[in-house]
C-alpha cells in the first residue's frame, strides 16, 4: 500500500467530556485529554514527516467525545466513499462533519448506508486492491453487505460471521503477511488466507487488546503502529515499523488506522 493523503479529527474539546463517565465511552481506564491531543499531533508529525497530506476536519461535536476515531463512519476506494452507519448510538451524527470533508478534499460520495443496514468501517478490511474482507461481527449486517457490494461491485468481497467486534482490530495486512489475532486462529477466515498463499502472522490476545494489530500500512512494507512486542516480529519479517504513543487513545480502543480515513492511496 501506498498512502498518500488522508484525512483526520484531532481530538478537541469534546474529548474532555470522556473524564466525566469514561467507561461510558468504551474506555478501559481514564484518559489524561491533554496527554492525547499531544501524542495525537506526534501522530500528525509523523504522517508529514512520511510526505502524506493530512487534511483536518476543524469542526468539533462538543458532545461526541470519539469522532476523532473516523475510520467507523467512511470506506474510500478510488477517491469514492460509503458513508458508513455504525450500531453506536452515541456516535450517530459525526458523519455529517466528514462527508462534508471528503467532499472539500475531493472524493466523490458513491452511497450511504441507512436503516436497516449495518455496516462500520472498522469491520471492513482490504486484502488487496480488488478483494476485501467484511465481519458480520454486530458492527456489520446482511444488509450493510449488500450494499457495499451494490456501491463498489467491482470489488471481490469476502464476508463471514465472527464474534469478535470491530474487525479491523483483529485482523490487517502489509505486503503478503497477513497479521491476525489469535482469537480468529483456525476459522474459516484463517484457512481461507492460507488457501490465497497469504503468510500469517498471529497476535497474542495482549497485542490484540494493545491496538497492535490495527497499524497502518503507508508504504510498500512500511507501516506506522503503537510500541508492541509484534514490532520485533514486524520487523524480522522485513516490515519497517515506526513506533507513535497513543497510549491514551488505546485506552478508549483505538488504534492507528481508526484516526485516519485514506483519501488517496494504491494496493
Amino acid at each position: 500500500m501506498k498512502v498518500n493523503e488522508v484525512l483526520v479529527r484531532k481530538p478537541g474539546v469534546e474529548i474532555q467530556s470522556v473524564v466525566k463517565n469514561f467507561k461510558k465511552y468504551g474506555f478501559s481506564s481514564l484518559p489524561n485529554p491533554d496527554v492525547a491531543k499531544k501524542q495525537f499531533e506526534e501522530f500528525l508529525k509523523v504522517l508529514s514527516d512520511e510526505g502524506i497530506k493530512v487534511n483536518l476536519i476543524a469542526r468539533s461535536i462538543e458532545n461526541r467525545p470519539l469522532s476523532y476515531k473516523v475510520r467507523s463512519h467512511v470506506f474510500t476506494y478510488n477517491k469514492q466513499a460509503l458513508i458508513c452507519s455504525t450500531p453506536n448510538l452515541h456516535r450517530r451524527g459525526e458523519e455529517v462533519f466528514l462527508k462534508e470533508a471528503l467532499k472539500i478534499c475531493g472524493v466523490k460520495l458513491k452511497g450511504q448506508v441507512t436503516h436497516p443496514a449495518i455496516l462500520d468501517g472498522t469491520s471492513i478490511v482490504m486484502l488487496s486492491e480488488k478483494k476485501v474482507v467484511i465481519g458480520m461481527d454486530g458492527n456489520a449486517n446482511v444488509e450493510g453487505v449488500k450494499k457495499f457490494k451494490l456501491t463498489f461491485p467491482e470489488l471481490d468481497v469476502i464476508a463471514f460471521k465472527t464474534e469478535v467486534g470491530e474487525l479491523n482490530k483483529f485482523i490487517n495486512v502489509v505486503g503478503n503477511i497477513v497479521v491476525m489475532s489469535e482469537a480468529l486462529a483456525y476459522t474459516s477466515l484463517y484457512y481461507k488466507l492460507k488457501e490465497m498463499e497469504y503468510e500469517i502472522m498471529l497476535a497474542t490476545e495482549k497485542e490484540t487488546r494493545s491496538m497492535a494489530v490495527n497499524f497502518l500500512p503507508i508504504k510498500d512494507r512500511r507501516v506506522i503502529n503503537v510500541p508492541s512486542s509484534i514490532n520485533k516480529r514486524l520487523k524480522k519479517a522485513g516490515i519497517d515499523v515506526i513506533e507513535v504513543d497513543l497510549s491514551e487513545l488505546v485506552k478508549g480502543n483505538a488504534g492507528v488506522s481508526d484516526l485516519v480515513v485514506l483519501v488517496d492511496y494504491r494496493i
